[in-house]
């Protein structure tokens, strides 16, 4: 390839993004070569903030396709790599030179990347709680985690599939690029500082395309489970439970969607079943965090301290400083009458987070 070919180029669709997409461009300039976007029908200022930046910048109609606008705007990139960036998302600095690191190594494969999806949404099966001052936390308690392959070589075989959710894995898989989970990179993603009518509205987009998978890929469980998740995130927790069931019933051995059942089984006062599939989860993956402490909060609820303490220490076992799991032992075996281990853990929880109020009141009740 000629030298004068650049590195990297980052591909976007956007629609009426101009309140967020200034500080995303800013965030991009330090450490891609070329901005390469396609806008599916802004009627803001977004095309002009574009160009503005020396984006490239195309204009299409929505074809009620993701993959089809992701496709578009892989076809204006000319750098050796892509990477796949939305408007409401941002990459830290540290991140951003471990990223053009890794297109610069010129490994032949793909890269999934992991980003924290910040919410308000606590009830969330996988949420975890924001460390203490984190910066990129801002106004949200915390986040919940995804992956998605973002980072690949600029191939003509490329290409997205799915009209939500989309994904180049399966094109990937067809010429033989592998891909490699990075957990070092994280991107940011601030989805949720839209206003509410804005989310609603893409949150009826995302079920309709998802009811659309579903009929195109009948025999994916993915696209059963992600219409399910968009159900739970709208509300519909008892529509979010059957494409949750539909999925296992293709794919009966993954413990996110046990897990997910679980949460929408507690949601909906089934205890028994929830408590049930929050074991399966857990038989499944013995690591898996999320179970664990939703587990230990249906026992909480149910007055079942001892077996609240059991789920705890698996929980605390996998993240030993998380806050939230800490806070919650000593809480639980203050109801076991153990108050000298609770103030252990409460001890332990001071050093990561010493402003804690509520705990300090309670080391204060338990000393002689």
């Amino acid at each position: 390839m000629s030298k004068n070919i650049p590195l990297l180029s980052v591909a976007m669709i956007v629609r009426d993004e101009e309140q967020v997409l200034p500080e995303c461009l800013e965030n991009l300039k330090s450490f891609v070569d070329e901005i390469c976007i396609i806008d599916t029908g802004s009627v803001d200022e977004t095309i002009s903030i574009a160009k503005s930046a020396n984006a490239k910048v195309k204009c299409i109609p929505w074809q009620d396709d993701f993959a089809y606008a992701r496709n578009e705007s892989l076809k204006l990139c000319t750098g050796k790599w892509i990477f796949i960036f939305d408007a409401d998302e941002r990459l830290s600095a540290e991140d951003s030179v471990k990223l053009r690191q890794l297109v610069e190594k010129n490994i032949f494969c793909a890269y999934r990347l992991w980003t924290r999806n910040y919410t308000q949404r606590t009830d969330r099966s996988d949420f975890q709680y924001a460390e203490k001052n984190n910066p990129w936390a801002n106004e949200f308690p915390g986040w919940f985690p995804s992956a998605k392959i973002r980072l690949f070589p600029n191939l003509p075989e490329i290409k997205f599939e799915g009209p939500v959710h989309e994904t180049v894995l399966t094109s990937l898989q067809q010429i033989g690029i592998p891909v490699v989970d990075n957990e070092e990179i994280i991107i940011h993603h601030y989805g949720e500082r839209k206003s509410k009518e804005k989310i609603f509205e893409k949150q009826k987009m995302y079920l309709h395309l998802g009811k659309k998978k579903t009929q195109q890929q009948p025999e994916n469980p993915y696209s059963f489970a992600e219409l399910a998740s968009q159900y739970a995130e709208m509300g519909h927790f008892p529509d979010a439970l059957e494409y949750y069931r539909k999925a296992l019933e293709k794919e009966a051995n993954h413990p996110e969607w046990w897990a997910e059942i679980g949460s929408l089984l507690f949601i909906l006062g089934h205890k028994k079943e929830a408590e049930q599939s929050f074991q399966i989860a857990v038989k499944l993956n013995p690591n898996y965090f999320s179970a664990w402490r939703n587990l230990s909060l249906l026992y909480i609820k149910t007055i079942r301290w001892n077996d609240a303490l059991s789920a705890l220490k698996q929980a605390h076992r996998i993240r030993p400083d998380d806050c939230e799991i800490l806070e919650t032992m000593g809480i639980v075996l203050w109801e076991l009458g153990e108050k000298e281990k609770a103030r252990e853990y409460f001890y332990r929880l001071l050093t990561i987070n010493p402003d804690n109020q509520k705990i300090q009141e309670y080391i204060k009740s338990t000393q002689i």
